[in-house]
């Protein structure tokens, strides 16, 4: 897990996190060896959206998610449920979906504390 500094007052949305986490490791990331689970390319970079719903969070993406590893998803969720928890969006523990261009993973949320 890399925490990124953010250059603002406030934490950046949901929707930044995930876009920031979609791109990738940067140049500066990568020369310190961080990778990422996430595949690359135009895709994966499209926007995503986030939407706050009664059961969770749901997470809209461009790409196919259902074969995602492990650690991507737990990417992905974990990323969403923080920074919607720092903006009051949504408990940190929250069930989050990820749904992409072939379907949707089930609901679960952050399994790291």
């Amino acid at each position: 897990m890399v925490v990124r500094a953010t250059k603002v007052d406030r934490p950046p949305s949901p929707e930044a996190s995930l876009a920031l986490l979609l791109a990738g490791p940067d140049e500066q990331e990568r020369r310190q060896g961080f990778t990422s689970e996430l595949p690359a390319g135009p895709e994966a970079a499209s926007p995503a959206a986030v939407a706050v719903g009664p059961h969770g969070l749901t997470v809209t993406v461009a790409g196919a998610v259902r074969a995602l590893a492990p650690d991507a998803a737990d990417q992905i969720i974990c990323t969403v449920a923080d920074t919607a928890a720092q903006e009051g969006r949504a408990e940190y523990f929250v069930p989050v979906t990820i749904v992409g261009s072939d379907g949707a993973r089930p609901a679960r949320p952050c399994s790291i504390r």
